[in-house]
């Protein structure tokens, strides 16, 4: 007894301060060594388990010592001598499985060997399978680099203990059977004679451990998934399904579990994306499944898969029930409209499941609602729910009345997703469903001081309603919602939800005219609100309402929302800005009797934000949507708004605001009669003679503006006046002059085209300066109606003349030309391209391709998106060669990561095979390293460097972007991305080290990346360490000791975000790094306080 005490004592004190007593290593190990051949059972295990712990903290000494000790052991025992040396190894494995590694080999074969049990009774052949299988799981999860040439025997072992029940036989039943009373009662019977013989029997251990080392399996190794459905859940190896008869309860829900883990490996989740083929998830936030190839064979299992799952449904185990249902929740999403022949069942379990009246439901309720939910979602077609709502209304109904809060929620989000449902029944019976789902919905949000989450849920469906099926409503129901709406809105805690549901009224939804101006006035009194969300969700739904019921608002209302808007119009926060503006130009538009006081108070707020340099994207579009509508309506009239306008380019100005004012301008004059247009147009031809670069400057850039789009050409000596000033001595001036030359010749391409090709023939001098005004005509031209198609024949042999050029920005801009011209004609250009790519011929050739193919990536779809899929795998292959030059290979980089941020579907397919060319770029190549001999000494320039950022940069976007994360879902080999992001944390440049952080900050929050960060933990712990622990050399300057504080800074951030790994801590090398090196230093131990301080005030 005492013995057994002080091995539990040492076992705590090794688990808290196992590196602290490292010189007592030695002697313990020792003794606990001795005492695993202690003949007293309990002493032995405690025994085995404080070595296990001990093993955590011992150096690779004393480590292999235990390993050589335990597998000698098993190679040369029996019996219960080989039992306890099994459980010592599994002992082991759990807690320092990563150490265990290099010596699976040996091992995995040994268990295997034993797994059998044949050597041992029954129930210590079960514990002994136990331990082993428990070894295998700890394996998987930490050594899954090592252990993936053994992962099928581990799955074979895992399928066949799965099933491993030796006291139970399990007899098939028809499914007729299996629903009939007296079936029931004899399974009831069977259970009852078995009882006594259960009590004895562990054999359930071996099929939970084996369902845990699958479920392992599955998440550490997604890259398996077709290998494991087609051992797990095929229609030749239907296993999982299988065992859903399961008798043991936690089995079965462990079973259930595996299961799950299976269907959420076969999905990607894309938030925002715009895949045609995808799923929506859920109405609330926009989520997308796009399902994986390997759910075919779900779709072949099916059947099978919901006959076993019907069984469970009618288990009377609320908690076997409830794991049903999230099995069903996973598959609603993958399966979609393949569920629609088992709707009729399952309404009547779900209908059963929500009417149970005991007191222990409340879990289960809760999943077959967010079940109901998903299903109604998944299955597009609301016809085939029709002959079922008369069953799923009042179970839901009967949730809205219950007790507990969270059920409430779910009940009333159903609802919402019913409304589809209940409008597409007949006119009669869709007035009377309505009716009594509104009544169910009001009564609960009437009801006072109910929960938060309650009542956003209530107020989201009954604006669901109202959008939906608010012509099936009478008068004064449609009343007395907004009156209560309007309560609502002037609460604080449901305000914001309460705005936003607002926003989805439709016009066609009569709105008492009292009412909605209460509704505007209360929300014109939030714009003066410090709460952003709440000031940005007014301005929306002010902007929906103002133009779907106009002819109801109060027209002095118009001049209170206009003063308040105004007050928001500053470069401080753009995106308020723009929403301002867009309600601006519904108001005028809508109401144009209100131009005076958008004159009076909104237009010198404007100016003022055209004299921001952040002016641009969609606040811009909003500032040119708004004097496009004033032109119309003004009452200062063109010359007052042009006036105007021009006081933004008073005193200093940057080249932004110049843009900015020249669209402003040219939308006026675009927008005004033929006379003002012309005088305005002729006098800022006579400003382009100016002597001030400032006026010369806007006349070229209004010029432009206005070019682009109206013909110009009757203004005989304009692009005369504007290629005068390709010889300007100023730079600024050359370059707006190439671009204003450009758009004014898009405007009459047929008259200046000929001549632009000309002088880029023959006026070498100006040759770059031309080449961009042909850039600019291109551009100016892909519109609607692409005018410049034609003259391409004509086009496309001069640009190929220029992309060997040794200048790189005439290579440049020849490359974005070509690649415009192929967004305008794909098929044409592009099998130019490929043919001229083909020819060979001088490396800068083939790069300028290459880099005009990344011009074609656009985020938008295009027509050349089908070819590009087909081609693009032709280019980068070629160009990744590495016998081709560093700049072909640096633009295969950057094409390959315009793809991954703009339109992943082009590579995705192919990703594994560009993947290892990608990654050897990010190793320092040598022989691109040269020296450069400066007098009295001599430095080394690295001809790869731009090459090795470029490559750590696409690998930064495959986790950065939101679709190009789901691509690295693709290739589903996390484990070689951290080996070569490790490349990055050796690589001498500061600026690749950085990113490399910035990478494993990104992937500690990726799960199916933490397993490979956990394995390499030891290696990346070093080059962190030695990042953390570099010194400045004697006597830094100032910009040294900043941008060493920045790499320690960005060391610090990547090691704070891996100590949130569980079990990261745990590792040895990283634990010292974390809690000796770092904290055991004040300047690092301040550093990284700042940090987390920093961190908390952003989650904050």
């Amino acid at each position: 007894s005492t013995q057994s005490t002080w091995v539990d004592v040492i076992n705590d004190v090794l688990k808290r301060f196992g590196s602290v007593v490292s010189e007592d290593h030695a002697r313990l190990q020792d003794t606990l060594l001795r005492e695993l051949g202690s003949p007293r059972l309990p002493l032995r295990k405690k025994a085995i388990v404080c070595l296990a712990s001990l093993c955590m903290f011992t150096n690779e000494a004393l480590f292999n010592t235990v390993v050589r000790t335990v597998l000698g052991g098993i190679e040369t025992n029996q019996g219960e001598n080989l039992r306890k040396y099994i459980q010592c190894c599994s002992a082991v494995s759990r807690t320092a499985g990563q150490r265990l590694g290099k010596f699976l080999e040996r091992i995995i074969p040994l268990l295997v060997k034993h797994v059998g049990g044949g050597h041992f009774s029954e129930e210590e052949g079960d514990e002994v399978r136990e331990n082993i299988i428990q070894a295998f799981e700890s394996f998987v999860l930490r050594c899954p680099g090592q252990v993936a040439q053994f992962f099928q025997q581990i799955v074979n072992v895992c399928k066949e203990f799965l099933k491993w029940d030796p006291n139970y036989t399990y007899e098939d039943e028809d499914e007729d059977n299996m629903e009939t009373d007296e079936a029931d009662d004899d399974d009831v019977g069977d259970d009852e004679d078995m009882e006594q013989d259960e009590e004895d029997d562990i054999s359930w251990k071996v099929r939970k451990a084996s369902a845990k080392c699958l479920a392992a399996i599955i998440h550490t190794r997604p890259d398996l998934l077709d290998y494991l459905y087609q051992n797990l859940c095929s229609q030749s190896e239907p296993t999982l399904p299988d065992r859903f008869k399961e008798r043991e309860e936690s089995v079965k829900l462990d079973i259930f579990k595996v299961f799950e883990s299976l269907l959420q490996a076969s999905k990607f989740i894309q938030p925002n994306t715009r895949e045609d083929d995808s799923v929506t998830l859920t109405s609330s936030y926009r989520l997308k499944v796009q399902p994986k190839p390997e759910v075919r064979y779900l779709i072949d299992v099916k059947s099978k898969i919901m006959k076993e799952l019907k069984k469970c449904l009618k288990d009377k185990s609320h908690k076997i029930k409830a794991g049903g249902f999230a099995i069903l929740k996973e598959l609603c999403p993958l399966l979609g409209s393949h569920l629609e022949p088992d709707v009729p069942f399952l309404v009547t379990a779900v209908k059963d499941a929500l009417l149970d009246k005991t007191s222990s439901a409340s879990a289960l309720k809760s999943e077959v609602l967010t079940f109901l939910k998903l299903l109604l979602i998944s299955i597009p077609n609301p016809s085939c729910f029709r002959d079922h709502i008369g069953v799923i209304c009042p179970a839901v109904f009967a949730c809205i009345s219950d007790r507990y809060y969270k059920i409430i929620a779910e009940a009333l989000r159903v609802c919402g997703e019913l409304v589809k449902v209940i409008r597409s029944l007949p006119a009669p019976a869709a007035k009377e469903r309505t009716k009594a789902l509104f009544d169910c919905v009001f009564s609960r949000l009437s009801t006072q001081d109910i929960d938060q989450d309650v009542k956003e849920s209530a107020i989201t469906t009954i604006g669901r309603i109202l959008s939906f099926s608010g012509t099936l409503l009478s008068t004064e129901d449609v009343r007395k919602t907004h009156a209560l709406l309007l309560q609502l809105l002037n609460n604080e805690m449901s305000r914001l939800t309460t705005i936003k549901t607002l926003s989805t009224l439709q016009s066609d939804v009569p709105v008492d005219p009292a009412i909605l101006n209460s509704y505007l006035t209360e929300m014109c009194g939030f714009l003066r609100k410090s709460h952003r969300p709440l000031r940005q969700a007014s301005l929306s739904t002010l902007r929906h309402l103002v133009q779907t019921q106009s002819d109801k608002v109060a027209p002095e209302l118009y001049t209170r929302i206009l003063e308040e808007l105004s007050q928001l119009l500053n470069d401080q926060d753009l995106h308020l800005s723009y929403l301002a503006l867009e309600l601006s130009t519904a108001i005028v538009s809508v109401h144009p009797s209100s131009v005076k006081t958008v004159e009076n108070s909104v237009l010198n707020r404007v100016v003022v934000l055209l004299k921001s340099p952040l002016l641009q994207g969609h606040a811009l579009e909003s500032v040119l949507a708004l004097f496009e509508t004033l032109s119309q309506h003004s009452t200062i009239g063109y010359t007052g708004l042009i006036l105007k306008v021009l006081e933004a380019t008073t005193g200093a100005f940057s080249k932004q605001v110049v843009n900015s004012v020249a669209q402003v301008t040219a939308t006026l004059c675009i927008n005004t009669k033929e006379e003002n247009r012309d005088t305005t147009i002729r006098k800022y031809c006579d400003q382009l003679g100016s002597r001030r670069e400032e006026e010369v400057i806007l006349a070229l850039s209004c010029l432009g503006e206005i070019g682009r789009q109206t013909d110009l050409s009757k203004y005989g000596n304009l692009t005369n006046g504007i290629r005068s000033h390709f010889d300007s001595p100023n730079e600024e001036i050359k370059s707006i002059a190439s671009v204003a030359l450009g758009r004014v010749a898009a405007g009459n391409p047929q008259r200046y085209l000929p001549q632009v090709l000309q002088d880029i023939q023959t006026n070498q001098h100006h040759r770059y300066l031309t080449l961009r005004c042909l850039k600019e005509m291109i551009l100016v031209s892909s519109g609607p109606v692409p005018v410049l198609v034609s003259q391409f024949p004509q086009i496309l042999p001069l640009l190929f003349q220029y992309t060997e050029s040794q200048e790189e920005g005439v290579r440049n801009v020849v490359a974005e030309c070509l690649g415009k011209m192929a967004l305008m004609d794909p098929k044409y250009v592009l099998s130019e391209l490929k043919a001229h790519y083909q020819r060979g011929g001088d490396h800068l050739n083939r790069a300028t391709i290459i880099t005009a193919l990344k011009y074609t990536v656009v985020e938008q779809p295009q027509n050349i998106d089908a070819f590009l899929r087909v081609d693009i795998k032709d280019f980068l292959i070629a160009s990744f060669d590495k016998k081709e030059s560093v700049k072909i290979r640096r633009a295969a980089v950057l094409l390959l990561t315009a793809a991954a941020h703009n339109k992943p579907i082009l590579i995705r397919d192919d990703l594994q095979n560009y993947m290892p060319s990608l990654y050897s770029e990010t190793i320092i190549d040598k022989s691109l390293i040269r020296e450069v001999n400066l007098g009295p000494f001599k430095h080394k320039v690295d001809d790869g460097l731009e090459l090795r950022k470029a490559a750590f940069e696409c690998m930064d976007i495959l986790l950065d972007n939101t679709s190009a994360a789901s691509l690295l879902e693709y290739l589903n080999d996390y484990g070689t991305f951290i080996a070569n992001v490790q490349n990055g944390l050796k690589d001498e440049n500061q600026d690749i080290k950085m990113l490399a952080h910035l990478m494993l900050s990104k992937l500690s929050k990726i799960p199916h990346a933490i397993v490979p960060l956990l394995t390499a933990m030891d290696d990346l712990s070093t080059t962190l360490g030695d990042t953390v622990t570099k010194k400045l050399k004697q006597n830094p300057v100032q910009q040294e000791k900043e941008r060493h504080e920045e790499l320690l800074k960005s060391a610090l951030k990547a090691t704070e975000a891996l100590t949130q790994i569980k079990g990261s801590l745990d590792i040895q090398k990283f634990n010292d790094l974390y809690n000796k090196t770092i904290k055991g230093d004040k300047e690092l131990r301040e550093l990284l306080e700042r940090i987390q301080k920093d961190a908390e005030k952003s989650d904050d």
